[in-house]
């Protein structure tokens, strides 16, 4: 497949432009890009012997400038060797790095040096304005050879990354360049496309950010769609689909990758699905990878679990059978009868045998007629800033509880961690007295942390706080134990948590909120 049919200069950048750059986008960075590659995954290869890196390179950086309508310096190391200073250079040039674009593959994991600026771009940018803007990291993971994702870095374990390759009926994987078919090529570009696109609004955010500190709200206007990992012979209509639900302002989740381990997933799943007011699940003609633990393939448990919320009423679920499919596999075929004679209450599954194009005016119909969610809370009343304090492990999994505060009409704050340990302090302590409400989710957090935590709200008073707190409650939430099934206390109201988050759970903690002053 000829990929490279843009202008040589273009896709080429001359060597020397590989270490200078235009003036960067970011005006608080020397270099608004960094690529970080091996050499050998840029070694001419294929009948036009085409460098892999340098061809992305300089697509990359013309369709940035065309994306913000100037210039985007984008530099990667072409002649630094073993015998090079990294201390001097390197280390030096990744303190003043907006982004970090990294080509993984098998001799990426390898490399050391590879490994060192990884980890020196991840430790300069938690000290130098954080390492996630919202819910974005600054960090971008381009898979050009596949490799399993517990051999990745720890960092890079929780991003999806854009995968440019594709699994063939064989069970084969090829990338994308050296496939000679047109919908090779038509993937190549579109996943080249959905990475500067994500890149640019990343680098919007960054440049807009007067405060230099990440915003605690995701920049979505509409509501958020869950869209199930499937097989690979949907990965491609999934990913159209994913793009054309971003580009309309819905947040799509699963944001990282679906974990391995069976029990690890359906928590995760879970967490997902409860902050989604839809979950849409394609499904194809292969019965899909089967997790660590599990009998069902992930496309298969997803459903099941998004089906239990629809069928409990908290959930629409949508599953789509593109027109004219023929399951590959004896459980493939039992799955999709399974799916078709489902029983449900009415409007909580949907089953849709409809081409791609039908299917996505039918999904963006129904979804553009709902207001968005600012708008159709704002009459729950005033609102309220409620502190939900958690512990980093945490993050993901208070994520349905927070959407539910602000679905409410709330203003929900998270601790701050990408600062230094000055700066989380002081920033907890600014939230516990600005806050009317706290709400402390009590998962992963051992006893003694929940202790410090209620601790602090005897002490707020001395850091400035005038006022009683509105509302103050302990959600115990999984992994359950022992301990905290006997926990008590009297500080705060007590609140037991189900394995997966209902929004009945919280209505005590609501009511103390209604029955403040000023209440809702």
């Amino acid at each position: 497949m000829a990929l490279s049919e843009a202008p040589a200069a273009e896709c080429n950048p001359p060597e020397q432009n590989d270490i200078m750059e235009s003036k960067p986008f970011l005006p608080r960075f020397d270099t608004d890009i960094f690529i970080s590659y091996t050499h050998i995954d840029n070694q001419a290869f294929g009948e036009d012997q085409s460098q892999w890196v340098s061809d992305l390179h300089g697509r990359l950086k013309v369709r940035l400038d065309q994306l913000v309508g100037g210039s985007v310096s984008i530099w990667r190391d072409a002649k630094l060797t073993g015998n090079d200073s990294f201390a001097d250079v390197l280390c030096d040039k990744l303190e003043r790095v907006g982004l970090l674009v990294s080509i993984v593959s098998p001799r990426y994991l390898q490399s050391d040096w590879c490994v060192r600026e990884l980890e020196r771009f991840l430790d300069a940018a938690k000290r130098n304005r954080g390492l996630h803007v919202g819910n974005r990291a600054r960090l971008f993971k381009v898979v050009k050879t596949p490799v399993p994702v517990p051999a990745q870095p720890g960092e890079m374990q929780r991003l999806l990354g854009y995968d440019f390759f594709h699994e063939l009926q064989s069970g084969k994987v090829r990338e994308f360049h050296l496939d000679p078919s047109p919908e090779a090529r038509r993937a190549y570009w579109a996943r080249l496309d959905d990475l500067a696109q994500d890149i640019q609004t990343l680098l919007l955010d960054l440049r807009n950010d007067e405060a230099s500190r990440p915003p605690t709200e995701p920049a979505f206007s509409r509501e958020t769609v869950y869209l199930a990992e499937t097989s690979s012979d949907m990965r491609a209509l999934r990913d159209c689909l994913r793009r054309d639900l971003l580009d309309r302002g819905f947040r799509v989740l699963p944001e990282a990758p679906l974990p391995l381990d069976g029990d690890e997933l359906r928590t995760a799943v879970g967490a997902d699905l409860a902050a989604a007011v839809v979950s849409i699940h394609p499904i194809g003609t292969r019965y899909g990878a089967v997790p660590e633990g599990e009998e069902r393939s992930l496309p298969h448990l997803q459903f099941d679990l998004a089906l239990e919320r629809a069928q409990a009423g908290q959930l629409r679920t949508l599953a789509w059978i593109p027109a004219q499919t023929d399951a590959a596999e004896s459980r493939q075929s039992e799955l999709i009868a399974s799916i078709e004679r489902t029983q449900a209450p009415a409007r909580a599954l949907e089953v849709m045998r409809v081409p791609m194009e039908s299917l996505k005016t039918y999904i963006l119909e129904q979804l553009e007629t709902r207001p968005p969610a600012v708008e159709a809370t704002a009459a729950a009343g005033a609102g309220r800033r409620v502190y939900l304090i958690c512990d980093r492990d945490d993050v993901a999994a208070v994520e349905p509880l927070r959407a539910y505060l602000e679905q409410q009409g709330n203003a929900v704050t998270l601790p701050f961690f990408d600062g230094t340990e000055t700066e989380i302090r002081e920033d907890h302590q600014d939230s516990l007295v600005l806050c009317d409400a706290v709400l402390i989710y009590y998962g992963s957090g051992r006893e003694f942390w929940l202790r410090t935590k209620l601790r602090d709200l005897l002490k707020a008073p001395g850091w400035g706080r005038s006022q009683a707190f509105q509302a103050k409650a302990v959600y115990v939430a999984p992994p359950h134990s022992p301990e905290k099934q006997v926990y008590r206390t009297s500080e705060a109201l007590l609140i037991h948590g189900a394995e997966s988050f209902t929004p009945a759970s919280l209505r005590p903690f609501l009511d103390l909120l209604a029955a403040a002053p000023g209440g809702m």
